[in-house]
């Protein structure tokens, strides 16, 4: 049966409330039933209405410098908001002035940990870098909205931080970090005319998703609602990055009513598996301004993960520094290391 067919029928059978020659009976069920219609639509279209915006879940705003706070609202200089359509967004612009910087860059964090540059930004700031780094959706003071964490969003708020930002310059250096490492390796693949420099430290991305163990391929797919996989998130050793002896993971954990849903949208949806060809193309564009740095003990995003390029693959293994004892967290647990690895990349 058509729509229009469907809506005459409707019309019809509505009509009979009117209709004289029907029996009483006739009419009070016809009316019953448009009543229940009516209440039905009353009280369930708010929740089913869809807004042009998305809903959000609005970060935590910690205390200015509040003693033991494992994230401080002043955790580097130059720190503000910006508001966008998917929520505010925190970042931090801080270093040498651009009139006089050596380089501008921007840092780009992994899926759980906002600001791991405790170590590194001071090192791009003494070395003359300006430094523009931001809280991923859902993580540290950045809002949290009710969409897929996927390239479109990520893509997005970089857009809008960089147009809200009109100071800084048209070219600029990337740097991200395991999920930040997929984020920036599509933005220098949609936007290469931004990008001089592209370093991918212990990135995510390359690995295709069906060569995942049954259970982290389950948890990653579309099978399971979001209420479901925090709970298991929260509860069962899933082998996720998503560890709760890290302290900032245990802050956002309970302060921010986001983090779930963004961490587990950006592990469904985020450029975190399946970019072989996003990379490829980069590394291949970019030649010699594309490199890495990564830990040999990394067992997150292992090494080996650069088998899935191929060629290309190769092509970056000739641009990598390899931090020997070093984990996934290497800026972190290899902060010296790791911060000079940064600089002759830039430098080369």
């Amino acid at each position: 049966m058509s729509f229009q067919s469907k809506l005459d029928s409707f019309v019809e059978s509505f009509s009979r409330v009117f209709d004289r020659n029907a029996s009483t009976q006739q009419q009070l069920s016809v009316a019953g039933a448009v009543a229940v219609a009516l209440a039905g639509t009353y009280f369930t279209l708010p929740s089913f209405d869809r807004k042009t915006l998305p809903s959000v879940k609005k970060a935590p705003t910690p205390s200015k410098g509040k003693e033991g706070e494992p994230y401080p609202l002043d955790i580097f200089p130059g720190g503000n908001w910006l508001d966008t359509p998917v929520g505010r967004i925190r970042y931090y612009e801080f270093g040498p002035p651009s009139s006089s910087a050596k380089g501008h860059i921007v840092l780009v964090h992994g899926i759980t940990t906002p600001q791991p540059w405790r170590a590194l930004a001071p090192a791009l700031t003494e070395a003359g870098y300006r430094v523009l780094s931001f809280d991923l959706p859902g993580r540290g003071l950045s809002d949290s909205p009710r969409v897929p964490h996927d390239t479109h969003l990520f893509m997005s708020v970089m857009t809008y931080l960089l147009a809200g930002l009109p100071a800084w310059p048209t070219r600029f250096h990337l740097l991200g970090m395991s999920l930040g490492g997929g984020i920036v390796a599509n933005f220098a693949h949609y936007f290469p005319q931004r990008v001089d420099k592209l370093i991918l430290m212990c990135p995510a991305g390359a690995t295709p998703k069906n060569s995942l163990r049954p259970t982290a391929r389950f948890f990653g797919s579309a099978y399971l609602a979001y209420p479901l996989m925090e709970a298991m998130a929260r509860t069962l050793p899933l082998g996720l990055p998503l560890s709760s002896a890290n302290p900032l993971v245990a802050w956002q954990a309970r302060k921010h009513p986001g983090f779930f849903y963004s961490f587990l949208s950006s592990y469904r949806s985020g450029p975190i598996f399946d970019q072989t060809d996003v990379f490829k193309q980069v590394i291949k564009a970019g030649g010699g301004k594309v490199s890495a740095i990564w830990g040999d003990g990394d067992t997150v995003v292992p090494m080996r993960s650069l088998e899935h390029l191929g060629e290309e693959g190769e092509m970056l293994r000739k641009n990598l520094s390899v931090v020997p004892g070093g984990d996934h967290f290497i800026v972190v647990t290899r902060p010296k290391e790791t911060a000079e690895a940064v600089l002759k990349h830039l430098a080369s």
